[in-house]
């Protein structure tokens, strides 16, 4: 263990070791006791005796030099306790007790600071914990500034405070103010270099970022933090190769750490090489076996690749690794949705949603599940919940429309189309269900074939006039005016482009046109019986309380002290219509 910290100079101890025992230094024994205790200090509860050898002596009585002392060498010894403590922490080892060692370093620091108020050093470790996940922002932001005013006189000091208080701050430009001051003050320190190229691409100058990265390079090219920086940045910028060749610098510094395969494979999932893509996450995966993020990426692309159970095997072994982990029980819900496995999808859904009912997404991924479920019904009280709230969610609308056209109710569908198409006048599926519903509806009193084929124009506008079933639309609009060479004309060309799963509904109406007849439509969908497990889907819709769901989930789910937010494994329901009439 070290002696003592920065500033306790042998000066220091020897004017102190000089000093005169009388009436006011009673307590003085004591601190020499301390003074001795801490220069042969082995272990930690040395340090504990330090402490308290300094508090019997301000006890007992000293001098005002000496009880300034004995606060500064309190102070110090606590300092040196919790950086000890909370040493592997900072250099990124985090594992299960870091929660705890943080909290007994910080009661350590606090008790330091209230011995020594100028312990600049003290302040900037309080500053640096409440960096991490979890911590008080507040806190965190007045140690740092207190920290910074303190430094003043070591620079490279007060350039690591003025770091640590850009962390806090909310402003993007006071967040940059502070990074620029930081690397003014000490150009070396390249923390801030990173964290300023960090904030300008996250606030999307991608270019300005560059300049900072490309520093950092040029002082240490192979610096892995700012090599994978460099590559992001690159990436936002479309500049794949470029990319691909930091990253593959990254993964040969390092071939044995699983990071730069899980960046690597989003960039050839970018460059649409998906049999690479996945490759690059096998490996991650195959060197750390617990990787969530590869986990999560890996599930994702193989449900879009419709590999579901490999998806599935993903999404459970992430759920293994961290039970309860919202995006996890998501990603299972849509693995679930593709493979027509609704009643587990909608369980899935129906946990979140005891966790967070006022969640849009998760409302609309369950009211659409529902629908696919042959459910109209059920989905169009999920819908009704949301618009109960939110008035103009135009994707609520569009669901619940697309629910009430499945059931024939084709009046409250319109009226939810054209409330739509008000708030999202480009949403091509918006415009093509609304134009079809008013072409080819058998209720005389709802048809507008001219309204019909302006919607139909627009869709087709919108989707460059490549989607087969907008341009059915517009064949079947103006069929319903009567122009039955133009409903030919495009018939044609849906039937042309159209995929193998329509074709023959596609022929269909291509041969309506040429009898001349336009084409009708009315779906009447059967609900489907509830299953037999119990329905959560309305648990708020009576007095229950939100915070009581809450703790009935959390009696059923793990609580894992060290989980927090996955910004890149975040992931939200896809499109919720389907892109068919």
């Amino acid at each position: 263990m070290s002696v003592l910290r920065n500033g306790f100079v042998a000066a220091v101890l020897v004017s102190f070791l000089t000093g005169t025992l009388c009436a006011e230094n009673e307590g003085l024994p004591r601190l020499d006791e301390a003074i001795r205790i801490k220069l042969a200090a082995e272990q930690l509860d040395d340090l504990e005796k330090v402490v308290e050898l300094c508090e019997q002596a301000l006890e007992q009585g000293l001098s005002q030099g000496h009880t300034k002392f004995a606060k500064q060498l309190m102070s110090a010894t606590l300092y040196e306790r919790a950086f000890h403590v909370v040493a592997p922490i900072l250099e990124g080892q985090i594992d299960r007790s870091w929660l705890a060692r943080r909290k007994k370093a910080l009661e350590d620091l606090e008790r330091a600071v209230a011995a020594n108020s100028q312990d600049g050093e003290a302040h900037l470790l309080i500053a640096r914990l409440h960096e991490l996940p979890g911590g008080d922002a507040e806190k965190g932001r007045a140690a740092a500034m207190t920290a910074t005013d303190l430094l003043e006189d070591k620079p490279d000091r007060q350039s690591l405070a003025l770091t640590a208080r850009a962390t806090f701050q909310t402003d993007i430009g006071k967040r940059l103010a502070d990074y620029d001051e930081a690397i003014r003050v000490d150009k070396g320190n390249m923390v801030a270099w990173r964290e300023r190229g960090r904030t300008k691409l996250a606030s999307g100058n991608p270019e300005k970022a560059l300049e900072d990265f490309t520093h950092l390079l040029n002082q240490n090219e192979e610096d892995a933090e700012t090599l994978q920086a460099m590559a992001e940045a690159l990436v936002s910028l479309e500049k794949y190769d470029e990319s691909l060749e930091h990253l593959n610098r990254l993964i040969n510094i390092d071939p044995d750490a699983s990071l730069g395969y899980s960046l690597r494979s989003r960039v050839r999932l970018a460059q649409g090489q998906v049999a690479a893509a996945e490759e690059d996450l096998n490996r991650a995966i195959k060197i750390e076996p617990r990787d969530l993020v590869a986990l999560m990426m890996r599930g994702r692309l193989r449900l879009a690749q419709e590999k579901l159970e490999l998806a599935l095997g993903d999404a459970n072994r992430v759920l293994e690794l961290r039970p309860g982990l919202p995006q996890a029980i998501l990603l299972r819900s849509l693995i679930h949705t593709a493979a027509k496995n609704f009643d587990s999808a909608i369980s899935d859904l129906q946990r979140l949603l005891q966790r967070d009912a006022d969640n849009v997404e998760l409302q609309l991924q369950m009211a659409t599940i529902y629908s696919l479920d042959g459910r109209p019904h059920k989905a169009i009280k999920v819908f009704d919940r949301i618009l109960a709230k939110e008035k103009d969610q135009w994707e609520a609308l569009r669901g619940r429309a697309d629910a009430h056209l499945s059931v024939g109710e084709h009046g409250r569908a319109i009226d939810d189309y054209e409330l739509a198409v008000k708030i999202e006048p480009n949403d091509s599926g918006v415009l093509n269900n609304l134009a079809w519903v008013l072409a080819t509806s058998p209720q005389d009193e709802v048809r507008d074939g001219q309204r019909a084929i302006d919607l139909a124009i627009h869709a087709c506008d919108v989707t460059e006039y490549k989607a087969p079933n907008i341009l059915s639309t517009l064949a079947a609009s103006y069929a319903e005016t009567g122009d039955f060479d133009k409903a030919i004309e495009w018939s044609t060309k849906a039937v042309e482009t159209g995929p193998v799963s329509i074709k023959e509904q596609l022929q269909q109406e291509l041969d309506s046109y040429k009898e001349e007849k336009p084409w009708r439509e009315l779906q009447e969908t059967e609900e489907r019986a509830e299953p037999s497990a119990p329905d959560l889907s309305d648990l708020f819709a009576d007095s229950q309380s939100k915070e009581q769901a809450a703790a009935d989930v959390g009696k059923d789910s793990e609580k894992d002290e060290s989980e927090s937010d996955e910004d890149d494994a975040a992931t939200t329901p896809d499109d919720k219509s389907a892109e068919s009439n």
